[in-house]
């Protein structure tokens, strides 16, 4: 997936490969990497009116394929001129743990007890008291820094502090109720979140806890400090609690059943010692089977990176041109039609599903298949061809694929393409429609790259819209695998020509249908190659070139990767030529010069016919898009006085709504005034047969 990046002075940038699962740290080394001047603790990056910070992913902000993210760049704060002396009293007089001067260490990770994001208690260095923090970044200790936090006596502290445990690093941490406050503390005034609450039955004598007191006026909340049990009866526990910058003792606080107490999580000085900073650690968050005995495997990090894919980018545009249970063409989608990626032909409203190969219901039917040669037992002959239903596979772990592993039932999936035929279900032997199949329901068939391998009607790159079939018969068979599966005997009925024989081809070429790529899509055959950023106007691959590189690419042998890339780079090429210019036939034009009253827009979709007839569709959808709805206004379109286009049940609820105005210009309306422009009606029905 790629991304596009535009800083306030309109500078613009396009990251390639970029995941899902992608920090926001890692997209700010993205940005300094392709932007020299754009450093990261200078960037600001905002998208759909959100600060982007750095512990989330671009999934978890929704950003999608071709989405936009704004930058913006903090002004460099000048260097302050003056002789030596002078620098060193500034340097002086600046606050030990001043953010400017913090720099993280990526090199003391290793022995520290804490990481960037840990969620930790600090202590507060006016107070004594513990607050809720986050660790932002670490260093090595030098002998120059002050802890500001502990001044009390070795007495006063608690053991593990007492002990000496430390790992010589400073942090900074950022306290949670206030993110602009960051203070740096060494490794004894931190420890991991108090989240363990201890009740009055729980607590020992000389336990060390996290209680809430205030000095002032002890009926009252006030903050958590430390506290060390002296006794504990049946009704209460008294403790002593150390408030202060000094940690003074406060003797006779009482803890009653009703008070919250934490216990205070820290690893011990001995531990720590012997078995290594990070031992003490565990996640709280993972649930074990009382049966397992290893763990290992479970919580093994997984390097896959799903969020690169395009089926997992998300679709960007919805087909309302027909509902989702369409059976037949789509409206504005040509036989030959072709698209890169799957989820482009999701977006069209062909087929759906952007992973599954049957998009259907089972009480329904089957609307249309992708024939991508999954499976071993497909057989392929153009105008006939025999299909795999689904199953019968162990997809567990998240996989796309897998062996035949089990027999498939007529269920789901695969009883909705059994609806199709033109005979009752039988789960035995199947059905045969034979002499009937035509009055079968119509299945729209897409056929994906991968099926090349099988077989010679499928394109070599990208999905391509082969028009309709039938489902003449279905029954059960022993696959090569030895398992059952079913298969169907799809068969062509569709008027306009097959794309593989010469009159599809020149039908394909007469109407300049091209293959589609996705919005902003790089051209450059650069799209699949490791994460960079390319600039707004860079130039496409010259035509001589991109043919010669095709050519010896293919000769390679290369894959699917290779082959996006020559397609697009081809596609560069030949979109430089002149397109057949889009010439609507008599009728259309009839209809057309019969709507008067928008004649000035039809002019405009004309013109747009001049680089071909998806472009004079694509036109003609965004002309007469209902501002009510968005969609287009349908078969019922209303044509205000003041000229402008609604749907009809847009207008009337308005109506009802007390709304008597047009949504456009908010022109007064009447009752009276509205009624179904058929002409504008007729031609949008002309425009894209079979509209719903």
């Amino acid at each position: 997936m790629y991304i596009n990046v535009r800083s306030m002075d309109g500078q613009s940038m396009q990251l390639r490969d970029i995941s899902k699962r992608t920090s926001v740290k890692e997209l700010r080394r993205l940005i300094a990497a392709a932007r020299p001047d754009a450093a990261v603790d200078r960037q600001r990056l905002f998208f759909r009116g959100k600060l982007l910070v750095d512990e989330h992913t671009l999934f978890e902000y929704g950003v999608q394929i071709n989405d936009v993210i704004q930058l913006m760049l903090a002004a460099q704060q000048p260097v302050a001129g003056g002789d030596s002396e002078n620098s060193d009293e500034a340097r002086d007089a600046e606050p030990a743990d001043s953010s400017e001067e913090f720099k993280h260490d990526e090199d003391c990770l290793a022995g520290s007890l804490y990481e960037p994001g840990d969620r930790v208690d600090v202590r507060d260095p006016t107070m004594g008291c513990w607050f809720e923090a986050r660790v932002a970044a670490i260093r090595k200790r030098i002998d120059t820094d002050v802890d500001e936090v502990s001044r009390a006596p070795a007495g006063a502290l608690a053991d593990w502090e007492a002990a000496g445990a430390d790992d010589g690093c400073v942090y900074q941490v950022v306290f949670e109720d206030d993110a602009e406050l960051k203070i740096a503390v060494f490794t004894r005034n931190l420890r991991p979140r108090a989240s363990q609450r201890v009740t009055l039955g729980q607590l020992t004598e000389g336990q060390t806890v996290l209680c809430n007191h205030n000095y002032d006026n002890p009926a009252a909340v006030g903050y958590w400090y430390d506290a060390t049990v002296e006794s504990v009866g049946r009704a209460e526990a008294r403790t002593t609690v150390y408030v202060g910058p000094q940690l003074v003792p406060v003797a006779e606080r009482r803890l009653r059943p009703q008070d919250t107490v934490y216990a205070v999580l820290r690893p011990s000085a001995a531990e720590v010692a012997a078995d290594g900073p990070k031992a003490w650690r565990s996640n709280l968050t993972d649930v074990l089977l009382a049966s397992s005995t290893s763990s290992n495997k479970e919580l093994r990090p997984t390097a896959r990176d799903w969020g690169k894919g395009f089926a997992c980018s998300g679709r960007t545009k919805t087909c309302t041109l027909v509902p989702t249970n369409h059976f037949g063409p789509v409206p504005s989608v040509e036989v030959g039609q072709s698209w890169m990626f799957r989820l482009q032909v999701s977006e069209a409203g062909v087929h759906r599903p952007p992973v599954s190969g049957i998009a259907g219901r089972d009480a329904e039917g089957a609307y249309s298949i992708v024939l991508s040669g999954g499976y071993e037992d497909d057989v392929d002959n153009g105008d006939e061809f025999l299909y795999t239903g689904s199953g019968g596979r162990d997809l567990s772990g998240n996989r796309r694929t897998a062996a035949q592993s089990c027999d498939q039932e007529l269920t789901r999936m695969n009883r909705a393409l059994a609806r199709n035929v033109a005979a009752p279900i039988n789960e035995l032997d199947g059905a045969d429609a034979g002499a009937r199949w035509r009055e079968g329901k119509p299945v729209r068939v897409v056929r994906n790259y991968k099926a090349a391998k099988h077989s010679k009607f499928a394109p070599t790159v990208g999905n391509r819209y082969d028009g309709i079939y039938k489902v003449v018969k279905y029954w059960p068979h022993v696959g090569k695998s030895g398992f059952r599966v079913w298969r169907y005997l799809m068969r062509r009925d569709d008027p306009v020509p097959a794309p593989w024989t010469p009159e599809g081809r020149k039908r394909v070429e007469s109407l300049g249908l091209k293959m589609e790529l996705p919005e902003g899509y790089r051209e450059d055959g650069q799209e699949n190659s490791a994460p960079s950023a390319a600039p707004s106007a860079a130039p496409s691959a010259a035509p001589a070139a991109a043919a010669a590189g095709s050519a010896e690419k293919k000769r390679r042998g290369r894959k699917r990767k290779a082959a996006a890339e020559d397609e697009a780079a081809a596609a560069s090429a030949e979109q430089q030529q002149k397109k057949p210019r889009y010439s609507p036939d008599s009728e259309l034009t009839a209809a057309i010069e019969a709507d008067q009253v928008n004649s000035s827009r039809w002019r405009e979709a004309l013109d747009s016919g001049a680089d071909g007839i998806r472009e004079f569709r694509s036109a003609v959808e965004r002309i007469f898009t209902c501002v009510v709805c968005c969609d287009l206004v349908g078969l019922r379109p209303a044509t205000t006085p003041c000229g402008h286009n609604a749907c009809l049940d847009c207008l009337q609820r308005s109506l009802d709504a007390g709304l008597a105005a047009c949504p456009v210009c908010r022109a007064g309306l009447a009752q009276d005034q509205l009624a179904v422009n058929h002409r504008l009606a007729k031609a949008l029905s002309l425009v894209f047969p079979g509209l719903a």
